[in-house]
């Protein structure tokens, strides 16, 4: 997979371009300090450099929107992950229940109670992990809280007369599964994507701004950290503030549409226990 991201201004006659062409790079992600061209370092923002360049003269507004795309890409992978797991394991323990579900509640329980940032953050600096290790550490460390409540939502849906009726007419748990428990379940697995993807962004850009992950990725709290020591210069306002300011949006708007999402979900499951057997 090729992205090029372009900026073409015809008045200057420039092309500025960031390829992500490699090879060795999984969906060709993620976007490299390395990938970026230089300029002149502390350029002021203008027409051919909107935000301006940073100390290194690589331009900042292909800085913010790299990291940027890096955090969303990294977030992909761990939700994609994190409702896969959930969506499968908490259905079927619902469904078959008996030792197979006290079995994983325990687990659930246990990976529940561990402190994951602490040990995603002491797994990060032992391995330094590129951003598929990372999102995979993330997602080992943050399955079990959705898991449980697609379980706890399952068990209700699993206790209605209609399932009960589908049971009687030869309709195993597999096809309860595919059929009825995956549509009911889907504005559950809205509001577990969006926590999770906010807990994935928060936790990357600490781990970045301490330093931790992989210094050659390009992310928003390593942009943060590294403009941090020039503060005593009129640069920090567009090396500091755009990649602080795009972290505060994502992790804001994520925030606001998971309490929206989440308020509507609430609603519909109250609806289901006031209308349910």
């Amino acid at each position: 997979m090729c992205i090029t991201y372009v900026l073409h201004y015809s008045d200057y006659k420039y092309d500025n371009r960031v390829s992500i062409c490699r090879r060795e790079n999984l969906i060709g992600l993620p976007i490299t300090y390395s990938m970026l061209q230089r300029y002149e370092v502390f350029m002021k923002p203008s027409g051919l450099h909107i935000l301006g360049t940073n100390e290194a003269g690589q331009d900042m507004l292909l800085l913010v929107l790299s990291g940027t795309l890096n955090s969303i890409i990294l977030s992909v992978l761990v939700v994609l992950g994190t409702n896969i797991i959930s969506t499968i394991l908490g259905s079927l323990m619902a469904l078959y229940g008996k030792v197979f579900e006290r079995l994983f509640l325990r687990i659930i329980d246990i990976f529940i109670a561990l402190p994951s940032n602490i040990l995603i953050m002491a797994i990060s600096i032992y391995i330094r992990p590129s951003m598929l290790w990372f999102s995979l550490i993330v997602l080992i460390f943050g399955w079990a809280q959705g898991t449980r409540l697609i379980w706890s939502y399952t068990r209700k849906i699993v206790a209605k007369d209609y399932i009960n009726a589908v049971r009687l007419f030869g309709g195993g748990n597999l096809y309860i599964l595919y059929k009825h428990i995956i549509r009911e379940i889907m504005p559950l697995l809205l509001v577990i994507a969006l926590q999770s993807a906010r807990r994935t962004i928060l936790i990357e850009s600490s781990l970045s701004f301490l330093g931790i992950t992989n210094p050659e990725v390009v992310s928003l709290g390593k942009l943060i950290n590294n403009s941090l020591q020039f503060l005593y210069l009129d640069v920090w306002k567009w090396c500091l503030v755009p990649p602080l300011l795009s972290l505060v949006f994502i992790l804001v708007s994520l925030g606001i549409l998971g309490i929206y999402t989440e308020g509507k979900v609430d609603r519909r499951l109250k609806v289901d226990r006031d209308i349910g057997p």
